[in-house]
């Protein structure tokens, strides 16, 4: 609607431009510039405002745990090649810590939701995984330093933070909300499955 109102008025001034003699055109001319530009800075303006609202509230939950916050932050080099994987993890992060955050404040029933956090925990790691593809073979060269190191510190990391997690809240619904009916999954980071996980 706000570009079909412009185009008419652009019309219309083309038209009158037509038709008016010299002070006439110049004042038109003056007035057109000043409306464009506040049109313009308006428009940037609202712009602006809704990617800030965007950018504050997109991970809400993972900015409450610094540590998974610093964990994954330590492979931000890889937006250089794939920022959608990277915004992946962050979102799936974000989404595991909600998990947690809920089940530990008795908001989300701990038997239902612990096996979403353990797939939650399963998925961000296969991405993890996923980035030794990405990552090109001289990348030392590049980045000035070992890219394969780090990631590998920020598996290894998130795995003992994520099993921590939830021990955490096993504990919690066994200690505090006699849970005793939880089924005993125990993660074990070198069981066959996450072994496959590295490609």
């Amino acid at each position: 609607m706000n570009k079909l109102l412009l185009l008419l008025l652009i019309v219309t001034i083309i038209s009158i431009l037509l038709q008016k003699n010299t002070n006439t055109l110049l004042v038109i001319l003056i007035l057109t510039i000043i409306f464009l530009f506040y049109y313009y800075k308006r428009f940037t303006n609202d712009v602006l405002e809704i990617d800030k609202e965007v950018q504050e509230n997109k991970y809400i939950y993972l900015e409450k745990e610094k540590e998974l916050v610093n964990i994954i932050e330590n492979i931000k080099f890889i937006k250089k090649y794939d920022k959608a994987r990277y915004n992946e993890i962050l979102l799936i992060s974000d989404k595991f810590n909600k998990t947690y955050i809920f089940m530990m404040s008795d908001r989300w029933d701990i038997p239902h939701f612990l096996p979403i956090l353990k797939d939650l925990r399963k998925e961000i790691l296969e991405k993890l995984y996923s980035i030794y593809l990405i990552i090109p073979k001289k990348s030392k060269k590049i980045f000035g330093f070992e890219p394969y190191k780090e990631l590998e510190k920020t598996i290894n990391d998130f795995d003992k933070y994520s099993i921590d997690k939830i021990e955490i809240v096993k504990k919690y619904a066994y200690e505090f909300q006699n849970k005793k009916h939880l089924i005993e999954t125990r993660i074990d980071a070198s069981n066959e499955r996450e072994k496959n996980l590295l490609p």
